[in-house]
Order: C-alpha cells, then structure tokens, then sequence
C-alpha cells in the first residue's frame, strides 16, 4: 500500500464506498418480494428465475456436453445455473378434510 492510502481523504471514500455497499445490500429485495413486485407488474431489479427441476438423464447428457463435473443433481445445477433456491411448503386446498374422518 502506498502512504497516500492512508491519507484522511481515502479514508473517507474507503468509508463511503462501504457505506454506498451497505445500503445496496440493505436495499436488496427478498426472493419473496421480488416475486410479488414481478407479479403485481412493478419495477423490479431482477426478475425471479424458477425451474422445476432436471432429468437426471439431463444432466449426465450436459456434463458430456462439457457443464462441469460438480453439477450432480438439481441443487448443484441451480447453483450452476443461477436459479432462484426456493422452497415449496406443501398446502392441501382441495375439498377433502385433512383431518380423520370420524362419525360421532
């Protein structure tokens, strides 16, 4: 390091530049929000990316194809891909109750 990096004015724009990183990281929409404004035809700054996963046959065929050899099943190809990772919470909403039928 030179001993002008040290100086009182790259410390302050060391500081700000952190500061400017910070408040973008703080800005960041969630998976979930960016997903909502991208439904509701709002701005958004990335719109969400989702897939529903991959034959394993799909996969062994683009690691021939020359894809990297650590991409082995749907999370590593997500990661490889620069998929969303999201989770689905199972939800019953048919008209059967899901509770034990039982007549009283």
């Amino acid at each position: 390091m030179d001993v002008e990096e040290f100086g009182a004015d790259a410390l302050q724009e060391r500081l700000a530049q952190q500061a400017i990183a910070s408040q973008a990281h703080a800005d960041a929409a969630t998976l979930r929000e960016r997903f909502r404004r991208a439904m509701f035809f709002r701005d958004v700054e990335a719109i969400p990316n989702f897939e529903f996963g991959y034959w394993d046959r799909t996969l062994e065929v683009w690691r021939s194809q020359g894809m990297p050899d650590w991409v082995v099943d749907e999370a590593t190809a997500y990661r490889y891909f620069g998929i969303e990772n999201w989770t689905m919470v199972p939800l019953h909403v048919g008209p059967n109750a899901v509770c034990e039928h039982k007549v009283l």
